[in-house]
């Protein structure tokens, strides 16, 4: 079986731009991204079982929550690239409308990759730009309900 590394620039965050229609657009000019998955821990201790003895904790998982993120390098688009991109300007507005967005998450670009793909709301945006350097912003979403898996069609 081959195994073959994946690389930063192999690896996507997608939005739906437009509500409802389904069709999700890469953010460009992403200079890293992130999905972070988190179960939360239940803890199972009893200190009336056989062999308890309070020194180790014992938990079963709880719920999962999730989140994404990503640091991009700010673009003005015009004329046609406005529709075939998702902007920082974008992902401000959506904050400040309250949008839940539709998030795609692929890992790879081969068919058969997997896509992580869930609801989520945009809980902080931020912009930093240094004299002589690009502007940056760092953007993170918070996913409400399921985290569902699917694989990438080419």
């Amino acid at each position: 079986m081959a195994k073959e590394t994946i690389t930063g620039y192999k690896v996507g965050l997608y939005l739906e731009k437009e509500e409802g229609s389904n069709e999700f657009i890469r953010v460009l000019c992403a200079n890293s991204i992130s999905l972070d998955i988190t179960t939360e821990a239940l803890p199972t201790d009893c200190q009336d079982v056989d062999g308890a003895d309070g020194n180790f904790a014992s938990s079963e998982p709880g719920q999962i929550s999730w989140t994404a993120g990503g640091e991009l390098s700010v673009r003005n688009f015009t004329g046609a690239d406005i529709a075939t991109n998702v902007s920082a300007a974008d992902l401000v507005d959506y904050q400040l409308a309250g949008r839940k967005l539709k998030l795609q998450y692929q890992l790879g670009k081969v068919t058969g990759s997997p896509v992580y793909s869930g609801l989520v709301w945009i809980n902080k945006n931020g912009f930093s730009g240094a004299n002589k350097d690009t502007v940056k912003a760092a953007v993170a979403f918070t996913g409400t309900g399921p985290l569902t898996k699917s694989a990438v069609v080419i």
